[in-house]
């Protein structure tokens, strides 16, 4: 399963809106990739960005993450959620942010 293109544009055009010093008028949605990564894509990324340490995952999905909220508090993300992707690492669930996947230096696609 995974977020539909229109509800990641909408979230990517108001985090735009809300954070212009984060989100540049001239980044896209996708960063340098053409559009989400598929099921089954592997990613890399290197822990603490040491090149002897790499660390790789594979894509089963995407999905919001909601912040907490509690009375008062304003929400720190556009729309008060993230997207985040769906992995598989090491043999266990987990998730990453789904930006860090979609700009240089973050998660990188490798071949299947």
């Amino acid at each position: 399963m995974f977020i539909p293109e229109s509800e990641l544009e909408e979230w990517f055009n108001e985090s735009k809106k809300k954070y212009p010093q984060i989100f540049t008028p001239d980044e896209t949605l996708y960063g340098p990739y053409s559009g989400q990564h598929a099921l089954g894509q592997k990613l890399k990324a290197f822990f603490n960005d040491d090149p002897n340490q790499p660390m790789t995952c594979e894509v089963r999905g995407s999905r919001w993450e909601y912040e907490k909220m509690y009375p008062g508090m304003k929400p720190m993300n556009a729309l008060g959620k993230e997207p985040m992707y769906v992995i598989s690492i090491n043999g266990e669930t987990s998730q990453i942010p789904w930006t860090s996947a979609h700009e240089e230096g973050g998660w990188t696609p490798v071949d299947n």
